[in-house]
């Protein structure tokens, strides 16, 4: 009895573990095909809470309709805070300029601790990446404008 008991202790956390580790692949591809079905004139954005990429902050630039679109997607499971703003004539203006001025991603950094930024410029989608812990100047500045939220270094 206390052999079966000892099993099934030592069995469980194993299944959990190798269950876990599948729901974030599968959450990792949810999100990554997020950002490649980025539309015509339009920016997609999403990073990660706790380190672990299944529950993604979206953000979506539709700059053809001046609107921004924000949700906290937890995979698998729900969709959250959902909010859709205007963007004003300016702000267009500026997001369509910095589509163009990121900087070279870093594909180094593990994808639950990145800001993903996809661009659709005539039907090119680039994705690029970068360390939420220290985007650069240009990425917050995204996130300004469009009022999606974007943690601060105490936040993190």
């Amino acid at each position: 009895m206390v052999r079966l008991l000892l099993t099934f202790l030592i069995a469980i956390p194993l299944i959990v573990f190798v269950a876990s580790d599948r729901d974030v692949g599968d959450a990792k591809q949810h999100f990554e095909k997020y950002l490649v079905k980025c539309e015509m004139n339009e920016m997609r954005c999403v990073w990660f809470l706790n380190d672990r990429p299944n529950v993604g902050m979206k953000m979506t630039l539709n700059l053809r309709k001046y609107s921004v679109h924000t949700v906290r997607d937890v995979f698998d499971l729900a969709q959250q805070m959902t909010a859709t703003q205007k963007l004003s004539h300016s702000q267009v203006n500026t997001l369509k300029r910095l589509s163009g001025e990121f900087p070279q991603s870093n594909k180094d950094v593990d994808f639950s601790r990145t800001v993903c930024v996809a661009v659709n410029n005539s039907g090119k989608i680039e994705v690029y990446r970068y360390d939420r812990r220290k985007p650069p100047p240009i990425i917050q500045r995204l996130y300004d404008i469009g009022g999606g939220y974007f943690p601060h270094e105490e936040d993190k």
